[in-house]
């Protein structure tokens, strides 16, 4: 009898198994329980929102070649984290978003398709792999490529960006300012059409550009964004326009300069005027001190470390020479989280400012491009009129990390506390444009405010971030890629701003590293104690060998045959000891560090497994006793 019910009840448990599979695959397809610590799984509340948005349906096809990246485990691993956050799009999107996994197997109408596209293939021994994303829409908006899908930390803002751009298709619109000759016009002289920069094609065919006249009073309420490119000497009902287009939550984009070498001298309307004996700098005056922040002065960025060296004819002929102030900043000083920044690698800047966090600050600054730890600066004016960049360096005080870049956010105050400023009656207002003390913002919306502050307008120049090779042009630096980036988050929708790049994926083992900084650290100063040592013999031979006279020479003659042999004889010996003790400790490292591995991976691969012995067999010996009591129990009764 006890028999049949325990074969009856197992019976019943497998039937509840596959039932609460089926049902569970049928009605929690979206459920999730993501309990990595730093929530890798899970959509930000700004995703979701975004996922939500498109009024009509928005398709995503995901080119994901899963047979030619089965011998890849690492890269297949990618891709399925990359599927998996995709469906957390669709589960987000009520019904918005309809998502399609393609495998474009080698010569298949999918890989021809995939490659129309203009997706990145992965080149393997056994041919492309694809992990790009397309998206379209039910309008004739052009396809939005993810050419490969991004690095973990930056994978969830792509999509919400591609997501954000179907939802609303049209161009966002941009207002730009700027005193610099950006190209394009006619030359009144030549009659020829000088070349735009080519930062400004790229801008204009990303999104709709509007020209801000200095008469301006007023930015207009249909502006995506505000774009400044060398803000120099703006009347004060621009500056007073724009300081009331972000208190009411409008963006601004701002490339001010202590000293730009392309400054053409020209007024603000852009009529060709006498050229400035010297070039100006440029900034948004009082704007910036109210929203906590400023540019020191009269002086820029420099960089030892971080200094781009050029070819100059120096007296000892044609060398390369480092220009402290001409900056090549790598990742280390590029703000790794920042979603619009973050993935670049590299960034040129000449004569940059720095930018300082005023103490009375209400915003907060964040800073998004900064110096290296060796970064000082340097007066603008020996780089004006600069022959022998040497001669920079010895000024040069190292400060730590200087900001050359920073966003800006927040609650802030009007700049124009006392109401609006008197307009000059050389600048006339557009009708409908008279400012009103009576609509006057006296402080920003309850979002607060959103501008970026870069403090160099020559970094979008061509000579910075290309290079000419026959009838091409090379990318070199970023600095192109940077201003669209920021353009397309301050631009789009409120929630891309709110988006932001997301934990390391990769768990470290931080024991590991901390035992690999510590060997590091003592191999350096062996290292540096040994090189101590062979400067202090080779001074002491130079000592021996710069004697005078014949006497001198006769000595020179014998220390060199017994003292200068035996200090260099000794200096040997304690080379080979000291290298041979470098080699012991490293090897001594590796074991310990392979030991420390082998205890982890046998922790991940046994722990587990012998726990769930454990739990078995004291289940086991439990349910014994139990049987054993009762039969006891049984046999008295």
């Amino acid at each position: 009898m006890h028999r049949v019910l325990a074969h009856t009840a197992l019976a019943l448990l497998l039937v509840t198994f596959l039932a609460v599979n089926v049902f569970a695959d049928r009605a929690l397809t979206s459920a999730r329980l993501d309990l990595t610590e730093n929530k890798l799984y899970t959509l930000s509340e700004a995703s979701k929102r975004i996922a939500k948005s498109p009024p009509e349906p928005v398709m995503l096809t995901y080119y994901f070649s899963q047979s030619q990246l089965a011998e890849q485990p690492q890269l297949l691993s990618e891709g399925r984290r990359a599927e998996e956050l995709l469906e957390a799009f669709v589960a987000a999107s009520d019904g918005k978003i309809i998502l399609e996994t393609i495998d474009p197997e080698p010569f298949s109408d999918e890989e021809d398709e995939a490659a129309r596209l203009g997706l990145q293939p992965i080149n393997l021994p056994t041919g492309a792999a694809y992990l790009g994303i397309v998206g379209t829409n039910l309008v004739e908006t052009p396809p939005q490529v993810i050419a490969q899908i991004p690095d973990e930390r930056f994978r969830e803002v792509e999509i919400a960006r591609v997501i954000s751009t179907l939802a609303n298709p049209d161009k966002p619109k941009i207002g730009l300012a700027t005193q610099l000759d950006l190209g394009g016009r006619r030359d009144p002289q030549t009659g020829q059409v000088t070349p735009p920069w080519s930062i400004v094609p790229q801008v204009a065919t990303a999104f709709d550009v509007q020209p801000i006249p200095a008469t301006w009073a007023k930015i207009p309420d249909d502006f995506d964004a505000v774009l400044l490119i060398h803000p120099r000497d703006l009347p004060p009902q621009t500056l007073y326009a724009l300081d009331q287009y972000v208190l009411a939550g409008g963006r601004l984009i701002v490339f001010q300069d202590p000293y730009s070498i392309f400054d053409p001298g020209n007024d603000v309307s852009g009529a060709a005027v006498a050229p400035r004996p010297e070039r100006t700098s440029s900034d948004l005056g009082p704007l910036l001190a109210a929203w906590g922040l400023d540019m020191r002065d009269g002086r820029v960025a420099a960089d030892r470390t971080r200094a781009i060296t050029r070819p100059i004819q120096t007296r000892a002929g044609v060398q390369n020479v480092p220009f402290p102030h001409f900056l090549d900043l790598s990742e280390a000083e590029i703000e790794e989280d920042d979603v619009a920044a973050g993935r670049f690698s590299r960034l040129t800047a000449y004569a940059a400012g720095v930018l300082d966090t005023l103490d009375d600050a209400t915003t907060t600054i964040t800073p998004i491009v900064t110096t290296s730890a060796e970064g000082g600066t340097l007066p603008v004016e020996p780089i004006r009129n600069l022959t022998d960049p040497t001669s920079l360096l010895p000024a040069i005080v190292p400060e730590g990390e200087l900001t050359i870049a920073a966003r800006i956010s927040g609650p802030a105050k009007t700049a124009f506390p006392d109401g609006p400023p008197e307009i000059p009656d050389e600048l006339p207002i557009e009708p409908g444009q008279e400012p009103d003390a009576e609509t006057q913002l006296t402080e920003s919306t309850e979002a607060g405010i959103n501008v970026i502050v870069v403090a160099d307008a020559d970094m979008l120049q061509d000579d910075l971030w290309l290079t000419r090779l026959g009838g091409s042009q090379l990318i070199t630096a970023d600095n192109g890629s940077l201003l669209l980036n920021l353009l397309d988050q301050l631009a789009g929708s409120p929630d891309l701003i709110d988006l932001r790049a997301r934990a390391d994926y990769a768990r470290p083992f931080t024991k590991l590293e901390e035992i690999q900084r510590d060997a590091d650290t003592e191999l350096l100063e062996r290292n540096q104690t040994l090189q101590e040592r062979e400067d202090q013999i080779v001074t002491r031979i130079n000592e021996i060998l710069t004697g005078t006279g014949s006497d001198a020479a006769r000595q020179r003659e014998a220390l060199l045959s017994q003292e200068v042999q035996q200090e260099l004889a000794t200096l040997r010996l304690e080379r080979e000891e000291t290298r041979k003790e470098l080699r012991d400790n490293r090897l001594e490292l590796s074991r310990e560090i392979d030991a420390i591995k082998t205890r982890v991976q046998l922790i991940n691969t046994a722990a587990v497994p012998v726990l769930l012995c454990v739990m078995a067999l004291g289940l086991s010996i439990y349910r014994g006793a139990r049987r054993r009591e009762d039969r006891r129990r049984a046999s008295r009764e």
